[in-house]
């Protein structure tokens, strides 16, 4: 039998303490793995907390805005007029992980140009503990983006071969050193067939909700340097843009006849408008009051024309914008129809004729047959159709866009944000970290 040699006293010891002394060392590994972790935790869910509250005063901020926005104002137990300012309390609301949430705003200036939103984000982590973040954030008007010819539900372009491209008015006239390939052809559906392009040449970009555009044999979209080479680049499909409904101005004071008409026989002219500039004439009339023995209507100031039948102008009956102060903003509630040269728009200029289509979807406006076509065209609800060899430049929103038989188009780039809604935007935003600046609520 094999004999086993027992271990000395002394090296049981040395044993035992080795063990003693490993398991200690792992213990405070253990313990220190664990406070890591904890904090590590606790780290994180302060992040988190602090992100949160934030996002909490981001989302004051998006409420403001849409309240601002909404037909029914600041209406709500929600929120209370205090000294000249709206405040919105928000309270109990649910956050993973957080005893509770609330959110506090103020608006100031709620009905002016640029209202002023103040709002803060708390977020309640225990009984004693909690988080808080302010924004000051500054809203502006809305603009209603003009950039080329877009529509809301779909475009399209037949017949002839057809161009786009875009030029700049402030430069002067549209010619080979004031062209450019900025223009958007597009539509924000996301229906199929929502772009067909046809066999336009596109000197720009052509643009879509979701789904690609339909090019024919000769479509293709291209720029002045690379003329030649379609260019997939500028194809997008994920346009995305608001373009809000307008109304008419409040005509409670706006004058419903013209002035006598002048002339002879049948070549009779009426005048409107301030020659000076100084002052805005405002019109409320059934139609252009062009036709029978009066073929010109004379625009020699600035003017707001109201009309609420509609128009159909060929032949020799025609709109003329005449003389340095001349422009026209036309708010229309029946159909327009422009031919025949029909419209003269002497500064050249697009932001001097504005149509804006208040008709509903029943509304159409065609342009055709005519060689300079200079006007902003804003009519969301409508179908607007540019026929016949003719030339337009300008920029076009409509509900539904026809081209149809060699149109030539040309976007002012001026006109890319010329125009202003009642709606309002966020426009900067600060936050506010200094005790100095943040808001008692």
């Amino acid at each position: 039998m094999k004999n086993i040699t027992p271990i000395p006293h002394n090296n049981q010891g040395s044993i035992i303490l080795g063990i003693t002394l490993l398991l200690l060392i792992l213990a405070f590994a253990v313990g220190s793995f664990l406070r890591l972790a904890q904090s590590e935790m606790q780290f994180s869910h302060s992040s988190l907390f602090y992100n949160a509250a934030f996002n909490l005063a981001e989302g004051g901020v998006e409420k403001s805005i849409h309240q601002i926005n909404s037909s029914n104002g600041f209406t709500g137990s929600e929120w209370t007029q205090i000294n000249g300012y709206w405040e919105g309390v928000f309270t109990n609301l649910e956050l993973p992980g957080a005893r509770s949430a609330e959110i506090r705003i103020r608006v100031y200036g709620a009905d002016e140009e640029e209202p002023v939103v103040e709002s803060q984000g708390k977020v309640f982590v225990t009984d004693d503990r909690m988080i808080i973040r302010q924004i000051r954030a500054h809203l502006v008007p809305m603009p209603i983006h003009s950039q080329g010819i877009v529509a809301i539900d779909r475009i399209r372009v037949s017949g002839n071969v057809s161009t786009f491209d875009s030029y700049r008015s402030s430069q002067g006239p549209y010619g080979v050193s004031n062209r450019g390939s900025e223009i958007t052809f597009g539509s924000i559906s996301v229906e199929r067939n929502a772009v067909h392009v046809g066999h336009a040449t596109i000197y720009g970009y052509a643009a879509t909700g979701a789904e690609a555009p339909y090019f024919g044999t000769h479509g293709q979209v291209v720029t002045y340097e690379d003329p030649y080479d379609h260019n997939e680049n500028r194809v997008s499909t994920d346009f995305v843009a608001q373009f809000p409904l307008v109304e008419a101005p409040d005509s409670s004071s706006a004058l419903t006849e013209y002035p006598e008409a002048e002339g002879q026989g049948g070549n009779r002219t009426i005048t409107i408008g301030d020659a000076s500039g100084q002052t805005v004439e405002h019109y409320k009339v059934s139609d252009f009051g062009i036709g029978g023995n009066i073929s010109t209507l004379k625009i020699v100031g600035p003017v707001i024309l109201e009309t609420t039948e509609g128009s159909n102008l060929t032949g020799g009956n025609q709109i003329i914008l005449e003389g340095e102060h001349a422009s026209a903003d036309v708010y229309a509630h029946g159909d327009l129809r422009f031919a025949g040269n029909s419209v003269a728009n002497e500064s050249e200029n697009p932001a001097n004729l504005r149509f804006f289509g208040i008709g509903g979807e029943s509304q159409t406006i065609d342009v055709g047959g005519t060689a300079g076509f200079y006007a902003i065209v804003y009519a969301p609800e409508a179908q607007v159709n540019l026929r016949g060899n003719s030339e337009a430049f300008g920029s076009v929103v409509a509900r539904e866009i026809e081209v149809n038989g060699g149109h030539f188009f040309h976007w002012d780039e001026d006109t890319a944000t010329l125009m202003e809604s009642d709606l309002r935007v966020l426009s900067s935003y600060e936050e506010l970290t200094k005790r100095v600046h943040r808001v008692s609520f």
